[in-house]
């Protein structure tokens, strides 16, 4: 939970692919508005007290560039941000060579939380395959 009441969440849409033109997108919501995010996703599943919360990703971990959450602008503090972030997009620009066929991830968000007393925020997780 964060420090407005909200529980942030990440779901999958689509299919992780070396081969398909379609997005494969990982996206968060019931995040606070006009904050910075990253996604962290690693090559197998835990589920370890991390920061207020808990990591799913075991380490080693990558990390995605920084994402703006949107929502309603500042000055007002709510839950209306959202985080898409497209893994075929990454999937397919060979950037990271561990991401081949059949390989398993598992991805969540996190993100500053300066009000929380851990000063982090974490989604849940998602797990999944690439395909070809």
């Amino acid at each position: 939970m964060n420090s407005q009441g909200c529980t942030p969440a990440i779901q999958a849409a689509g299919s992780a692919s070396l081969s398909s033109a379609a997005p494969f997108h990982g996206l968060a919501t019931n995040v606070l508005n006009q904050r910075t995010r990253l996604l962290f996703y690693g090559y197998a599943p835990l589920a370890a007290p991390f920061q207020g919360g808990f990591k799913y990703a075991a380490d080693p971990v990558r990390r995605t560039a920084l994402q703006n959450a949107g929502g309603t602008p500042s000055p007002t503090n709510d839950c209306s941000g959202e985080y898409v972030f497209d893994f075929n997009v990454l999937v397919q620009s060979g950037v990271d060579p561990q991401l081949v066929l059949g390989q398993r991830v598992v991805a969540q968000y996190c993100s500053r939380d300066p009000m929380s007393a851990s000063t982090t925020g974490l989604t849940d997780a998602v797990q999944f395959h690439v395909l070809p």
